[in-house]
């Protein structure tokens, strides 16, 4: 099945198709991250939206993204069990993590398979964003950056805004 998916994505999107874009080890480069920071940041539920936000906020500024997602996400700038666990991923590896708690990992392993394929997939362009104008993302207590409005994603948990409109100060 993993395979399968792989598949479709390298047909659907030219840039990990090409020989030349899309080794394993570019993907992973591009990608793990990404997958980390959507186990960390939400229920599986939000991750199709988070990875939206991210891959589109990457594309902006040209960076992969996982290099956005280590700029957005709090889970890279914290150092904390938890974080430490998630940082220690593998891409698509089922193995845990030698630190990673035996007693979760049970519960994480399957979330982290999903989330390998929901980054392959948003990044591939396979998934449609539920949010286009979505630029923005956090929970409640994060609040709502200056100048953005709420955006609506469906039934997510997170919190989505668009991008700041008018002057900067």
């Amino acid at each position: 099945m993993r395979y399968l998916l792989i598949l479709l994505c390298a047909v659907a999107v030219p840039s990990f198709a090409t020989a030349d874009e899309g080794t394993e080890e570019e993907v992973r480069y591009a990608l793990e991250d990404l997958a980390r920071c959507l186990v960390a940041e939400g229920p599986p539920s939000d991750w199709v939206a988070i990875a939206h936000v991210l891959v589109k906020r990457s594309q902006a500024v040209g960076v992969v993204p996982s290099e956005m997602a280590r700029r957005y996400c709090s889970m890279f700038k914290v150092d904390t069990p938890r974080t430490r666990w998630l940082r220690q991923l593998k891409w698509d590896s089922v193995e845990r993590p030698d630190s990673f708690p035996p007693q979760l990992w049970g519960r994480y392993k399957l979330q982290w398979q999903r989330a390998c394929h929901v980054a392959l997939l948003v990044a591939a362009g396979v998934l449609p964003d539920p949010c286009p104008t979505a630029w923005h993302f956090g929970s409640l207590q994060d609040g709502r950056p200056a100048r953005t409005q709420a955006v609506s994603c469906g039934a997510t948990r997170s919190r989505f805004w668009s991008r700041p409109k008018g002057p900067m100060i």
